[in-house]
């Protein structure tokens, strides 16, 4: 904004200008209560030590501590705080570039009897 003392641009036109509301130039945030950065603390604290726990696992963690909140508030809390649960994303299984792909061996081959072709598939290998 433009310094008013001046006088040649109100605060009104100013604000006409820039197309917000005069009330939305006055309005100071209020910050996050006391309250909240408690809980934020203790959802930290979880999070820190159980990085894989959602809102749900998080909420009824923050219940075993005497600190009762529904989830929409520790759904609220976590977006504020950047908290991302660690889960596999979508898209797992596609495959890196530069990975060889094998040919599909049996294309074009007629099946006509029991036995006649067999197949593995070794995609998954506990280790």
């Amino acid at each position: 904004m433009v310094n008013t003392r001046d006088k040649r641009l109100s605060i009104v036109r100013q604000c006409e200008l820039l197309d917000i509301s005069r009330s939305g130039f006055y309005y100071e945030p209020r910050g996050i209560s006391k309250h909240y950065h408690e809980i934020m603390k203790a959802i930290d604290k979880i999070h820190t030590e159980y990085p894989f726990y959602g809102f749900r696992r998080i909420r009824n963690e923050l219940r075993r501590q005497n600190i009762f909140v529904g989830k929409k508030l520790v759904i609220k809390l976590m977006k504020l705080m950047a908290i991302d649960v660690i889960y596999p994303k979508p898209n797992t299984s596609i495959a890196a570039p530069g990975n060889k792909i094998y040919p599909y061996l049996l294309r074009g081959l007629k099946v006509e009897r029991s036995n006649q072709v067999w197949e593995m598939d070794i995609t998954w290998v506990w280790h």
